[in-house]
């Protein structure tokens, strides 16, 4: 069976990953659930909010035990901590803005104690925030619970929800499964139509972008690439994304016009193919962009006309021309700070990004100048 990382505990080393994973206690089934702030606390995702708000998820991962997770709540223009926000379950990994309204995906206490069936410890939820009320430290306005897999007694331990128009997926960070929901945002409670990857259930985890009438999904331990349709409907067409029989690690879907970029995070490798023909001839064709790359890459982005990579191991983000793959900067961060995400402003004259061992958010301007570090 291939290693799995996930992204809910960051990406770090995997044999420090199980041991502290090991006395976890599944007895607390509705926890009381505290705000510690104002701090951060195992930052992980994070996202601008128009000109004035950073929103941090804090994911409150310990080695003995997990905290409560929540979000802080940042001036994006002077670092102040505004306020911190309680989410209704443990573990919030990912934010995803729509229809000013900020959807928070609650993966659960993840449990690693047999390596070979992990599973969650907690429901998935995903908590409704109005935008309008995160300055004054209003909680969420609804929550939805997230279906456990069909046939399968774990939790789907969600991860990541995409959005296309008012209809959405979610994918697991355990599971080679997904979620169409499809909603009027407004509307009453949504319906999760669960796609299933490949017909046997196995251990995956997937990261996706919206194109076309389709949602692009990548699993990081088969390397496959999958096209699901906004109705649902799962493409023919399975693609391999990875150049070896070992584990490459695809993930972090990136999409400009019609070409699609990755990461190979194991292998230290960005690429890009023409999405086009992936859809109509089941054909990857591509070419390798950047490589290699430096120590445990774990997040891209297009920053200007730049391909941005993170380096959780080298603790720096690098700055390459798209087109010829030179390197134009480095934004350099603390030594062991362990980067584990970053964030582009509406206007892309920022980046923020989340520092999960030194549990703090450092935001850079264009250019590489630091506006600041919170906390």
């Amino acid at each position: 069976m291939k290693a799995i990382k996930s992204l809910s505990f960051g990406f770090i080393c995997l044999a420090w990953f199980c041991s502290s994973c090991l006395d976890l206690d599944d007895s607390s089934s509705e926890p009381d659930r505290q705000v510690q702030g104002p701090s951060l606390d195992r930052p992980q995702d994070l996202h601008f909010i128009d000109d004035e708000l950073l929103v941090v998820t804090n994911s409150g991962f310990g080695s003995d035990a997990w905290r409560d997770g929540y979000l802080s709540v940042i001036h994006q223009q002077t670092g102040e901590m505004l306020n911190d926000l309680a989410t209704s379950q443990f573990n919030p990994v990912h934010l995803s803005l729509y229809k000013e309204k900020l959807y928070v995906v609650n993966s659960g206490r993840l449990d690693l104690t047999n390596f070979d069936e992990p599973k969650s410890l907690d429901p998935g939820a995903i908590d409704i925030f109005e935008v309008d009320d995160l300055k004054a430290g209003i909680g969420p306005v609804m929550t939805w619970q997230v279906p456990t897999v069909d046939g399968y007694e774990s939790e789907s331990a969600p991860s990541q929800l995409v959005w296309h128009s008012d209809v959405a997926l979610l994918t697991s960070s355990l599971f080679n499964r997904v979620w169409i929901i499809d909603k009027v945002p407004d509307g009453p409670a949504p319906i999760f139509q669960e796609v299933a990857l490949e017909e046997n259930l196995s251990l995956g985890l997937g990261s996706a972008v919206a194109w076309d009438e389709y949602f692009v999904v990548l699993d990081f331990n088969s390397d496959l690439g999958y096209l699901v349709s906004t109705g649902a409907r799962l493409h023919p067409c399975a693609l391999e994304l990875g150049d070896s029989s070992d584990m490459e690690g695809a993930s972090v879907p990136l999409v400009e016009g019609q070409t699609l970029y990755y990461l190979l995070a194991l292998s230290g490798v960005v690429k890009a193919l023409d999405l086009v023909k992936w859809r109509d001839e089941c054909i990857r064709d591509g070419q390798t962009i950047l490589a290699p790359l430096g120590q445990v890459p774990n997040d891209l982005a297009l920053w200007d006309d730049n391909l941005a990579v993170l380096h959780s191991g080298d603790n720096n983000v690098v700055l390459y021309e798209r087109e010829n793959g030179n390197e134009v900067s480095r934004l350099l961060l603390s030594v062991g700070s362990n980067p584990y995400q970053f964030a582009l402003s509406s206007t892309g004259d920022a980046m923020g990004v989340s520092e999960w061992l030194s549990d703090q958010v450092t935001v850079f301007e264009r250019g590489g100048r630091v506006r600041f570090q919170a906390p």
